[in-house]
């Protein structure tokens, strides 16, 4: 957002500078080098200005950049799956309602709105 004000007044200003330039050609007693340096000058500052101005409009935010990674695990010996149910509600859920968020698996139950971490349990 700074960025965009920064450049319509970077803009702004030279375009203002390069309409004095080619205002400044109608001053009497001027010599032709002196004519042309001016029209060329405000030609090309009311152009950098324009083009800084379509830069700022047509460059909009980045877009959000989601990863999403799939883990396959191989596990030793017989491995029994249950089901994940809410600790709330106690209703199923399925692997839609199962986020991660920075380094956390976030579980969103559908039936009750509720969200809560899987903490693992320690082994011993």
């Amino acid at each position: 957002m700074v960025g965009r004000i920064i450049g319509y007044i970077a803009a702004g200003i030279l375009i203002l500078f390069g309409v004095l330039f080619l205002w400044s050609i109608a001053y009497p007693g001027l010599a032709l080098n002196q004519v042309l340096f001016r029209l060329v000058a405000g030609i090309v500052t009311v152009g950098i200005g324009i083009v800084i101005i379509w830069v700022v409009r047509t460059k909009g935010p980045r877009p959000i950049q989601q990863v999403v990674q799939q883990l396959d695990l191989d596990m030793p010996g017989e491995i029994s799956v249950e089901k994940l149910k809410c600790e709330s509600c106690g209703a199923e859920l399925s692997k839609d309602n199962v986020t991660l968020a920075q380094g956390a698996v976030i579980i969103s139950c559908p039936y009750c709105n509720s969200t809560y971490q899987i903490t693992e349990e320690p082994k011993w």
